[in-house]
């Protein structure tokens, strides 16, 4: 048995569309007796998000055990963008346990069947891993709109921090953008145990820092040519906070050709 309601639903449609734009056309949520999420990976194997929302979220939340439900993420999405603002929303699995009802309770009531889908997918556990430097960003607007920055000269970021300053850099032909946040700022707190330097792809970082609207604080950790780990904190809805992970491989040999130019112009 599954079934849920939710009355601020504003946080769990940006989720579901931003999920839109990193995972493949179906996937499995997973609802078990402590709350509602999902983990999955893009179709390239380049990144992994982990979305969690405990069951203290919702208004209501009833789940005997853990559930597998798969849909299709983009015909979800479709149905959400129909939410009122001021509607409620009820999720519940049917009894036969093949479709997934939404029901929008507002002015009107208006109640859609989303056929699950049965899919064999591989369950992935959310890595574990240490990391030399992180950056929390008390307001992650400062790295959307940097990312933004990027996006005008290249197809790639490099991110440097050290123990005063976290840096984006990207270069193209056309030209390069450098954006450095000093530690001073409020916003930005460092915690450095090496200096790290490593760049990863645009378009991942692109779709996945939409959810910043949404969130809190965003915490990045990540080491000299390693994956990294994004942290956001999503804004608090009932009585309690949920959360994305999102990781992200780096440009190993683009990292190196970037190097390369920038130390021959240099030179």
């Amino acid at each position: 048995m599954f079934e849920c309601s939710l009355k601020e639903v504003g946080v769990l449609k940006s989720i579901i569309d931003v999920l839109t734009s990193i995972i493949d056309d179906a996937a499995n949520f997973m609802a078990k007796p402590d709350g509602f999420g999902i983990i999955a990976m893009d179709p390239s194997h380049v990144s992994m998000i982990d979305f969690f929302l405990p069951k203290e979220t919702f208004d209501t939340y009833k789940c005997d055990s853990k559930v597998k439900i798969g849909v299709n993420i983009g015909n979800l999405n479709k149905l959400l963008k129909r939410v009122g603002s001021s509607d409620e929303l009820t999720l519940k699995l049917s009894e036969k346990g093949n479709k997934l009802q939404l029901k929008f309770k507002g002015k009107a009531t208006r109640t859609f069947s989303l056929n699950l889908i049965d899919l064999e997918e591989e369950e992935y556990p959310s890595p574990k891993m240490q990391f030399n430097a992180k950056v929390i960003l008390d307001d992650p607007n400062l790295l959307s709109s940097a990312i933004k920055d990027a996006e005008l000269f290249s197809d790639h970021v490099k991110l440097d921090v050290e123990s005063n300053k976290f840096t984006v850099f990207a270069k193209g032909d056309n030209g390069e953008v450098e954006v450095e946040i000093p530690s001073e700022r409020d916003a930005l707190t460092l915690e450095v145990k090496e200096r790290s330097s490593s760049l990863y792809p645009l378009s991942y970082l692109t779709s996945i820092i939409k959810i910043g609207s949404v969130t809190d604080n965003l915490t990045l950790e990540y080491s000299t040519e390693m994956p990294m780990q994004m942290l956001f904190k999503l804004k608090k809805i009932g009585e309690a906070n949920g959360y994305i992970k999102y990781f992200l491989a780096p440009r190993v040999e683009e990292e190196e050709e970037f190097e390369e130019e920038i130390t021959d112009e240099d030179i």
